[in-house]
């Protein structure tokens, strides 16, 4: 593993293991399945929020920047959590555990991908009725369009990627540093380097899909792409645990 590694290398030099965190860190942001998670909550955010798409791209670039920074809060707090659950409670956590959250995981990003595809025809148009002079009634539909961004979510997702798989594994790695202040230390730069890391893919991610809804074609093709994308990243990750019989030492 490229951080156990990493931190062979750099031995007891300080200033050099943070420096390697920082860069494992955002290297880690860029793995498939953390891109995918990711490209789903940009898509549907921006699905939420139409107008948008009326809006600069430099703001709309912020508005999914900070979906990534809170995904990269969450991976790092869980990663926190375990290592301090391994250092300092001297839990043994074995490595099926991790697997196992591994397969939530492409449980999750299986039905991302298909909440893209139902998003492709949006049902959010509604309609009400009204009475005009003449007891005339009808009604007029309009669609709700709606600002709030679920930032709650992207977290949640961080947490979930932080128990799973590589990210489980990496909680396990850094302990080896040894100390309490080492493993501190250590967590929190692998976290910023992997907020930072999130961050460029949320925002350049946001790109595409801030242009595509000025063409309903290209958008529509572009939603059906990171869909697919999402959903074969998600079964590849399931059909890796059960092949390789990880998923059974989980249950």
């Amino acid at each position: 593993m490229l951080l156990e590694e990493i931190l062979v290398q750099t031995g007891d030099n300080a200033m050099l293991l943070l420096s390697a965190g920082v860069l494992v860190g955002l290297l880690h942001a860029f793995e498939p399945d953390h891109m995918t998670a990711m490209m789903a909550q940009v898509q549907s955010n921006k699905m939420k929020n139409q107008s948008s798409s009326r809006a600069g791209l430099g703001r709309t670039t912020l508005k999914n920047s900070l979906l990534g920074a809170v995904w990269g809060f969450g991976h790092t707090s869980m990663i926190l959590l375990v290592s301090f659950a391994v250092l300092i409670l001297a839990l043994s956590i074995p490595s099926a555990v991790f697997d196992g959250f591994e397969f939530v995981v492409g449980i999750v990003l299986v039905f991302l991908g298909i909440s893209m595809y139902k998003k492709i025809h949006p049902h959010n148009t509604h309609t009400h009725p009204h009475k005009h002079e003449g007891g005339i009634v009808h009604t007029h539909p309009h669609k709700h369009e709606s600002n709030h961004t679920h930032t709650h979510k992207s977290y949640l997702i961080g947490c979930l990627h932080g128990l799973a798989g590589s990210g489980g594994l990496i909680a396990l790695s850094i302990v080896t540093v040894g100390d309490i202040s080492g493993v501190l230390s250590f967590v929190l730069v692998f976290g910023l380097g992997s907020i930072i890391g999130m961050i460029v893919v949320s925002g350049t991610l946001s790109i595409p899909f801030h242009i595509s809804h000025r063409f309903s074609r290209l958008r529509k093709y572009l939603q059906i792409l990171a869909g697919t994308i999402t959903i074969i990243i998600g079964l590849e990750i399931v059909y890796g645990l059960v092949t390789s019989g990880k998923l059974l030492a989980f249950i």
